[in-house]
């Protein structure tokens, strides 16, 4: 637990402490917005279109009308019109349904008072087809609630449609079924009552709050807040009853809503009340000081308790507020705790700590509710032993500290780089942002310490993450993130889909925090690049200061945050940049999160992924979100598939769960780019699964790629490639033949009916292809981002494998439709067969503009004297550009054999580039490198060791924003110095997974086991020596802590590494 409760109560016995100030917005931060309406015309413009929008809610709905509006219980709410499938309001409109609204001018959405509790076609039928609105009235109880046992059954009868049946179209809240096939397929169940209740009058009351409030709260006009607080004194009245599943009961049926199969909610379903429900909240807050003296308010609902004397007391503004506290603010707990209220990850967590502190009840509601959010705690389902309400669901805790820190009964947590379960970074933002909302909620709030989530080192880190996966204005759309290589970290960039991937106000409130040069970049390219409009809020007292501080930044630093090469190993991503920020040439690897269990559900089968960029765009995009195509196949199990991602599939089964990868080296100089990954156990038969990929620089403002990807096990290997859409495709040394039909898994196998491969079709083969083939893509601007359409910008792939057979096809992305994405992918595939099969495919990507830089590449020879070498271990390329250099890049596993590479360069270690123009060395770049050597020359590199060893002490064993190892040093490479270290990575052995004791619950959705190992690998920020063999080694924000030992914090933690570990740090360099 992080927080506690403090402050005074006025609670004297019996008597009912009462809330006496706003807090969510404190009278400071109002008198701040009113001060910017006088000084910025945008805080003005704000202020004039809440105005607006609230006269017209005035002149449109009277009291009464509102109060009637709200809806009780049995009056059923449900998102589906037709069907089980949720149909939004303009969905309807679409096929031609229609609901009276508000204005034509109003902005927002919103019904009029008149719109009848109806839905209409042009042809002018009307569903229901009774009077339901009548039907209604006649059965309100002494609380004014409706109760169907009181209403007059006699209103349920068809008087809309005078040419249809009378029995035709009744809805008495259940539905009605459409046996005539009058409005669809005879047969169709209706559901006009419970949709119009959902969109017409729960989303109409939203609007009107948030209009409401806001126009009082900018304005201080007390005629904006007396209707706000009808509303939410009537929404006090029912709110405690509100519950989803008697509803469903009642009428004997479902009704859809957004409940994640749990049938619970209570407005609408829990996962849509936990985000909407919080604006209601807020509402409170805002009009709180207006209800002051409102004579005409207490008048107006004390004759609604004369007309329903089972209301609670009206008879004052205290006795309001006391019934808009308890009956509706202090609800949000118990309807947490019974999971009514329960999104992603975030949601809900947010929305009670908005609650408790607009409650502003320290000793009471508040503390409960802040320390509840912070409890570690699940959902339990009505018949689990351990449930503490047997026969309804119960949510035991809302898990902040569980999704922070980790615990075995957490199904969400957060890893050491900050980012939650969900690989995808469009995933990862929602549960950020209601992260955020709850951070800002309590930050600042005075009735409650030690909740700041900011002083978290795994939320700093949260804040933190997501500009470091760009490579300019790209964002690689890893897992379900929605966009097949479009820009999504510059709004603006591209005409078919301006959705970034996280909001500039995110940035920007990190920026306002944590004050980092990033995360003012980071700010300005989710703004477009721009500081117009770039603020603090409204309600800040310098909104505008800040973009001042941010244009300085971007000055001095440029516009974008990643300039060079970064890793986040706790998340899986390493990237390699280089050139132009703006325009970068770059690749990464994913290794992440790959499958539900370690991940969430949107996750992919994706491990060691390739992505590959240049010239100002993404060549080789992930797939993107599942979802269907445009001819509406669902793609789901093929945009998940291992074969539809740049990477290697064996047995053509998919990749195995894995929480994350291991880096074994990870580099950057001016010349050569390294990341070495490997992913032991995403495929049982294999005892090696690693990726090594290198981007050297050309010194002709291009780069080329050398990729080596080592599998050893099981008896087919398929190597797969795609590229962007491409105007066409040349090969070379391949004959292709066109398959006669079918897909890839073979002729007689029709699109999408087998595995993946049955997702690839229009499939061309070489049965027998020559060694060195090659692949060249004329790569579209699809996203139209550059004004000439990039050409003359291409891929080319180049194989230096033996393979057994190659196919190019094509396959498909999802979301054509609301994405825009294209339609079609171009792939390659190569694959190889055999038993107890080893392969190590070695190729060449090429990303170039206009001509070749690369003039030819080719696999040349390895040999060893030494006995128990491994030839296998070891490849070597010889790569000729035309600027007259040649490159030799060598790759082995085997470190300790010494090999001679093409008969001219003697080599032992992981990894080398050797460089020559004109006969002459121009440079040499190694990594765990110990003896390279030209020819009969004296040797260019020769030393006894290639890397920094030691063992781990001790380590900062807390949760901190500063985290060391103290380490013992056991082996240092001549000529290295420890504070030039900094900036590289320390590879610490993981410790083996905890055991979770007996009788500690477990979420068995989730492998506890798999995400329990981690890498250990970490960040070097600084390090200094403590002794002659000791250092203290600083990694920054980067705990060590894994999670909790139980779920019970004060059983302290497990962690990533142990003392005693061994320790290494590879030393890579470059010789000019």
């Amino acid at each position: 637990m992080i927080g506690s409760s403090n402050g005074d109560t006025d609670e004297t016995g019996d008597e009912y402490y009462r809330k006496t100030r706003p807090t969510a917005i404190t009278e400071e931060e109002r008198q701040n917005a009113r001060r910017n309406i006088d000084r910025y015309e945008w805080a003005a413009a704000r202020r004039d279109e809440h105005v607006q929008n609230a006269e017209a809610i005035l002149d449109h709905w009277d009291d009464d009308d509102l109060w009637e509006l709200v809806p009780s219980n049995l009056v059923p709410r449900g998102n589906a019109l037709d069907g089980a499938t949720n149909t939004y309001m303009d969905t309807a409109e679409e096929r031609g349904w229609f609901v009276e609204k508000m204005d034509p001018e109003f902005s927002l959405h919103a019904v009029s008072p008149s719109f009848g509790w109806e839905l209409t076609t042009d042809d002018g039928i009307a569903i229901p087809s009774n009077d339901y609105g009548a039907y209604r009235e006649s059965g309100r109880d002494d609380e004014g609630r409706f109760d169907p046992e009181l209403a007059d059954d006699s209103l349920l009868v068809n008087t809309k449609n005078p040419e249809l049946p009378d029995e035709w179209g009744v809805d008495d809240g259940g539905g009605f079924t459409d046996d005539e096939g009058i409005i669809g397929p005879e047969g169709t169940s209706w559901s006009p009552v419970s949709w119009l209740c959902h969109w017409a009058a729960v989303y109409s009351i939203k609007t009107f709050l948030e209009e409401l409030s806001q126009a009082y709260v900018l304005t201080g006009d007390g005629r904006y807040a007396r209707p706000a607080a009808i509303l939410l004194d009537r929404v006090a009245d029912v709110y405690p009853d509100l519950n989803h599943r008697e509803m469903h009961d009642y009428y004997g049926r479902t009704f859809a809503n957004s409940d994640g199969n749990t049938s619970q909610g209570k407005f609408v379903g829990a996962i849509w009340e936990s985000s909407q429900i919080r604006s209601w909240l807020l509402a409170y807050d805002r009009i709180f000081s207006g209800l002051d003296g409102d004579d005409e308010l207490v008048d107006f609902l004390s004759a609604k308790r004369e007309a329903y004397p089972g209301l609670e007391p009206k008879e004052s503004v205290g006795a309001i507020r006391e019934n808009i506290e308890t009956g509706f603010v202090h609800e949000m707990l118990p309807a947490f705790e019974r999971a009514q209220i329960r999104g992603n990850f975030g949601f809900h967590q947010a929305t009670l700590a908005v609650a408790a502190v607009i409650a502003d009840d320290p000793e009471g509601m508040t503390g409960d509710a802040i320390d509840y959010v912070f409890q570690p705690g699940t959902l339990l389902g009505p018949d689990h032993e351990g449930n503490p309400t047997p026969g309804r669901y119960a949510v035991t805790g809302g898990d902040v500290d569980g999704f922070l820190v980790g615990s075995p009964q957490s199904g969400y947590t957060v890893d050491e780089d900050g980012y939650p379960t969900e690989s995808a970074p469009h995933y990862n933002t929602a549960q950020q942002n209601s992260l955020e909302t709850f951070a800002s909620a309590v930050d600042g709030y005075d009735g409650y310490d030690g909740a700041d989530l900011f002083e978290h080192p795994k939320f700093a880190n949260a804040v933190d993450s997501h500009w470091q996966l760009t490579f300019g204005a790209y964002l690689p759309q890893i897992a379900n993130t929605h966009g097949v290589g479009n820009p999504k970290a510059v709004a603006g960039i591209t005409p078919l889909n301006d959705r970034t991937i996280q909001r500039a106000e995110f940035a920007l409130m990190g920026y306002d925090r944590y004050r980092t040069v990033e995360l003012a970049q980071w700010a300005f390219m989710l703004n477009g690049r721009s500081t117009d409009g770039l603020r603090l809020g409204i309600h800040h007292p310098e909104p505008e200061g800040v973009a001042d501080e941010i244009r300085a930044i971007v000055d001095e630093h440029g516009a974008f945050p990643n300039a060079e090469s970064t890793q986040q190993p706790a998340y899986g991503f390493s990237a390699l940049r280089d050139g132009d920020p703006g325009r970068p040439r770059g690749a990464y690897q994913y290794y992440g999160r790959n499958s539900f269990g370690t991940g969430s559900g949107h996750t992919h089968r994706d491990t060691l992924n390739l992505g590959i960029y240049g010239y100002g765009l993404d060549l080789s995009p992930e797939l993107g979100r599942q979802g269907d195509d445009w001819e509406g196949n669902g793609l789901d199990s093929w945009v998940d598939s291992t074969p539809a991602h740049n990477t290697v599939t064996v047995d053509g089964e998919n990749v195995h769960p894995q929480w994350v990868g291991y880096p074994r080296r990870f580099d950057h100089t001016d010349r050569v780019q390294l990341m070495d990954i490997e992913a032991p156990r995403v495929y049982p038969q294999t005892d090696e699964y690693r990726r090594t990929t290198a981007m050297i620089d050309t010194e002709e403002d291009s780069s080329y790629v050398v990729d080596f990807f080592r599998v050893d096990g099981g008896e087919t290997h398929h190597f797969s490639f795609h590229a962007m859409t491409a105007a066409g495709i040349e090969t070379d040394s391949l004959a292709l033949e066109a398959q006669n039909g079918g897909t890839y898994e073979g002729e007689d196998v029709s699109f999408a009916s087998g595995g993946p491969f049955s997702y690839l079709y229009n499939v061309e083969r070489d049965d027998d292809p020559r060694d060195g083939f090659s692949v060249d893509w004329d790569i579209e601007d699809y996203w139209r981002v550059h004004e000439d359409g990039a050409e003359d910008v291409r891929l080319r792939l180049t194989m230096l494998t033996d393979v057994d057979d190659v196919a190019l096809a094509t396959g498909r992305p999802a979301e054509q439709d609301t994405e825009n994405n294209p339609e079609e992918l171009p792939f390659v595939l190569a694959r190889r067969s055999g038993e107890d099969l080893e392969s190590t495919y070695t190729s060449i990507i090429e990303p170039y503009e206009g001509e070749r830089v690369v003039a030819s590449a080719e696999r040349v020879a390895v040999t060893s004297a030494d006995t128990d070498a491994d030839l296998e271990a070891v490849r070597a390329v010889k790569v000729s550009l035309e600027n007259g250099r040649t490159d030799y890049v060598i790759s082995s596993t085997d470190a300790d054999s010494t090999f001679v590479v093409d008969d001219e360069l003697t080599f032992r270690g992981i990894f080398a580039v050797y460089a020559k123009r004109d006969g002459e060395r121009e440079f040499v770049y190694t990594n765990g490198t110990t003896l390279l050597r030209e020819g009969d020359e004296s040797p260019l590199v020769q030393r006894d060791r290639s890397t920094v060893r030691g063992t781990v002490e001790d380590f900062t064993a807390e949760l901190s924003l500063e985290n060391e190892l103290e380490v013992r040093i056991t082996d240092v490479p001549d000529g290295v110095d420890l504070s030039e270290l900094v900036g590289d990575y320390v590879y610490v052995d993981p410790a083996d997974p905890d055991p979770i004791p007996d009788g500690v619950r477990e979420d068995d959705r989730y492998d506890n086991v798999a995400r329990d190992m981690r890498n250990g690998v970490f960040e070097i920020e600084g390090i200094e020596r403590t002794g002659k063999d000791r250092a203290v080694v600083d990694v920054g924000s980067h705990t060590f802590v894994r999670r909790y030992a139980t779920n019970d914090p004060a059983d302290g933690y497990s962690y990533s590494i142990e003392r005693g570990a061994d320790f290494q740090i590879p030393i890579g360099e470059l010789l000019e």
